[in-house]
């Protein structure tokens, strides 16, 4: 019922945007796991299914976060957590539509060696490829806005350093775990030399966006093509007004 009224509203919402964005994901599978909410978990019909959409637009997928800051409409297709099916659909699934990925994964997670999350011999092999960019996700994927400045800087600085480290790779932005985080947050992420941060806020992206709080469009597992069109054109953005509730009454 809530995902209807949510659609409801945005037809009638009178804002339409052809500025770029950033689309949020997090599992693409057939099957269901118990370590993200089912709402964030897609079937592979229905993700490929939007960026066939997207294709058919001539929307672009961008390889570098700078180019959404641009004049010229992109967008960026970012996976939040760093689950092991991307390893297929990143890698090669996705090299026939020509699009680019950021994987956002947390260290803990790929020391878990969990069956669910990306390995490291996998991330090794993604890296190979010119179409795929890691960033950090938070060390232990914590709620940032919660935690104390010294372990706050550790799951910032040592994430980064962490995955540069096992990877030799540069680690140059930052996602915003559960999508909380307050001044204090983003001025820890700017110190530890992040060249963007993105948040999980309903939005487009244009010259005067902050670079350390990149707006995504969050994609759900009932979402028709329908919606997703109404998401990518901005008509979701009112849906920022309870996110900002959600952080004053937190």
């Amino acid at each position: 019922m809530k995902k209807e009224i949510y659609s409801t509203i945005s037809k009638f919402y009178p804002f339409k945007s052809l500025d770029s964005f950033a689309l949020t994901y997090h599992s693409i599978n057939d099957f269901n796991h118990n370590l993200t909410s089912k709402t964030y978990q897609l079937e592979l019909d229905s993700f490929f299914e939007q960026i066939r959409f997207l294709k058919h637009k001539n929307i672009e997928s961008s390889d570098h976060v700078e180019d959404l800051f641009n004049p010229n409409r992109k967008c960026i297709l970012t996976f939040d957590d760093g689950f092991s099916e991307l390893f297929e659909i990143c890698l090669k699934q996705l090299e026939q539509y020509n699009f680019h990925s950021h994987i956002f994964v947390c260290p803990k997670f790929i020391q878990s060696n969990k069956k669910e999350f990306l390995s490291n011999s996998q991330i090794t092999e993604m890296i190979k490829s010119k179409k795929i960019t890691f960033g950090s996700h938070s060390f232990s994927h914590l709620n940032l806005r919660k935690l104390n400045f010294k372990d706050l800087e550790y799951e910032i600085e040592y994430s980064k350093k962490w995955l540069e480290d096992k990877f030799s790779i540069p680690i140059n932005n930052f996602c915003y775990p559960f999508g909380q985080y307050n001044q204090k947050v983003v001025d820890v992420v700017k110190s530890k030399k992040y060249n963007h941060a993105f948040t999980t806020q309903f939005g487009t992206i244009s010259k005067n966006t902050d670079p350390f709080q990149i707006p995504r469009i969050d994609i759900w597992n009932k979402d028709s093509i329908s919606d997703f069109n109404l998401k990518i054109e901005g008509k979701y953005n009112w849906h920022n007004n309870i996110h900002f509730l959600k952080n004053l009454i937190n």
